[in-house]
Parts: structure tokens; sequence; C-alpha cells
């Protein structure tokens, strides 16, 4: 990077207003970043709220997918009704596992935003 350019990048950021502070000693541009307020924390772990709930919804349309796929291999004869019901088991099974792993990450990231 051109070193001319560090007074004028330094003097961009700070005329921008974004809430960030910026400083350079010549050679090189610093830029302070404060620290997050709660209301942006909360911010943050709503949309990763949604996130998870869109993950969850994903999973729960796979399933219905693969519900459909043993129903129709039940009706058409290829798979016993014994067979579907222990897939259909399995399938759901599988769901809520995965459902829940999604709740500890969340639950996790959610503990991480709001203490840090």
């Amino acid at each position: 990077m051109d070193k001319s350019l560090c007074s004028k990048i330094e003097k961009a950021i700070n005329a921008a207003n974004l809430g960030m502070m910026a400083s350079t000693d010549g050679v090189v541009v610093r830029v302070k970043f404060p620290n997050p307020t709660v209301e942006d924390r909360k911010k943050w772990v709503k949309h990763a709220k949604e996130l998870s709930e869109d993950f969850k919804i994903a999973l729960r349309n796979i399933r219905r997918e693969d519900m459909k796929i043993v129903k129709e291999k039940q009706k058409n004869g290829e798979i016993p009704e014994d067979d579907a019901k222990k897939l259909e088991e399995e399938i759901q099974k599988i769901l809520k596992e995965h459902e829940h792993k999604i709740d500890e990450v969340f639950h996790k990231k959610e503990k991480e935003i709001m203490e840090s």
C-alpha cells in the first residue's frame, strides 16, 4: 500500500461517522471498533435464532420428502408396512437429534454473544 494514502484512509474512516476510530502511524492504519452495546448483542442473538429456525425448517422439509418416499414405496408394495413404520420412526429420531444439536449450538452462541 502507498504510505501516502494512510492519512487519507484515516480521515475517510473518521469522516464516515461509522462509530469507529481510525489512527495511523504513517505505515499502518489501525481501526478501533467500539464495544457492542447490549442492544447490538440482542440483535445478533435474534439473528442467530432466526438462522437456527431456518435450519430446523430445512431439516423438516427433508424429513417430509423422506417420509413421502417411504409412504410411496409402501403404497407400491416395495416395502412392508412394518418396515415403513420403522423407517418413519428412524427418520423422526434423526430429525430430533439434529434439531437438538442446532439448539445446543444456538444456546452456546447466545451465551458467547451476551458474555463477550
